[in-house]
């Protein structure tokens, strides 16, 4: 019960990374909502927000230069602007509460090195950056603020096989190829995820902050 009575945000909670770390932080006692006005409204304060909703937009064989402003456009407004509106009313919220609260982002190993899909890692590089700059300001007022750098997911919706069938699980040759993106040999799961979220949400990691954590069985360290 890590997050026993804690009121919890969770973008992005309909697949992937954002469900199972819904389901994981309730089996942790947490109370989750999906807005933070709706959380504390119910719940009276806002104890954790995980900035999680994101997009890749990769289309089958795109490079760089294949981007339309359309698609930096809709990448920037969800992968960045989404995580910027979450990570202002938190804090806002935190503060007017007075006692902390904590901010889990999900940025990627795609914006801490070059990784392909140039367009989306840089959106991700800017979600990694803002997360060290609020934990720097908002440190003073007991606001943690973290984020989980996942590597290469073939299980969730969020990379996919086929981008026509996005909920059909994706071939057993794919799944292997999609492991030797790691070190260990092992492919990343939602769930790997939720636990590493788990981890910076709750008081486990109370020294933790501004830490870009990779789950990624080893990617950014070769």
């Amino acid at each position: 019960m890590k997050l026993a009575d804690k009121s919890v945000v969770i973008t992005g909670a309909g697949s992937g990374v954002g469900r199972a770390s819904a389901l994981l932080f309730a089996v942790a006692g947490a109370k989750i909502v999906v807005a933070v006005a709706a959380a504390v409204a119910t719940f009276g304060r806002l104890d954790v927000m995980f900035n999680n909703a994101g997009v890749t937009g990769l289309k089958r064989g795109q490079m760089f230069e294949d981007h339309s402003v359309e698609d930096w456009q809709r990448l920037t407004d969800i992968n960045f602007k989404g995580v910027f509106l979450g990570c202002k009313h938190a804090v806002k919220q935190f503060k007017a509460q007075g006692d902390g609260g904590v901010i889990v982002n999900t940025g990627s190993i795609a914006g801490m090195v070059g990784f392909g899909s140039v367009v989306y890692g840089s959106t991700k590089g800017a979600v990694n950056q803002i997360t060290k700059g609020v934990a720097i300001e908002c440190a003073p007022f007991d606001i943690r603020c973290n984020a989980i750098c996942p590597g290469t997911m073939p299980l969730t919706n969020f990379i996919l096989a086929d981008a026509e069938k996005p909920f059909e699980a994706p071939p057993e040759d794919y799944v292997k190829f999609a492991s030797t993106f790691q070190p260990n040999g092992r492919i990343i799961t939602a769930e790997d995820c939720a636990f590493a979220a788990l981890f910076l949400a709750c008081d486990d990691s109370k020294n933790i902050t501004g830490v870009l954590l990779p789950v990624d069985g080893g990617y950014i360290a070769r």
